[in-house]
């Protein structure tokens, strides 16, 4: 028998991957909405010359900024 069959280890261990940057659970979830974010806009970009659909995308968010900031101020 060959020395290198009698040596030969079977490898357990997981390889290591370079560069790999490990971020924490919420950085993640929050790039995956940023992902998904980005995906609706380049659906909608066609559609973005109307201005219609810019305008709702810009103001429907802030309204409803402003619609939490006066139901807390009722509280």
């Amino acid at each position: 028998m060959s020395r290198s069959k009698r040596t030969k280890q079977k490898n357990t261990r997981q390889p290591q991957i370079r560069g790999l940057i490990r971020l924490p659970d919420w950085w993640q979830k929050i790039a995956h909405r940023l992902d998904w974010a980005g995906h609706l806009a380049e659906r909608w970009e066609p559609s973005f010359h109307t201005g219609w659909l810019a305008l709702t995308a810009v103001a429907f968010p802030l309204l409803l900024i402003l619609l939490a900031f006066l139901l807390t101020s009722f509280r």
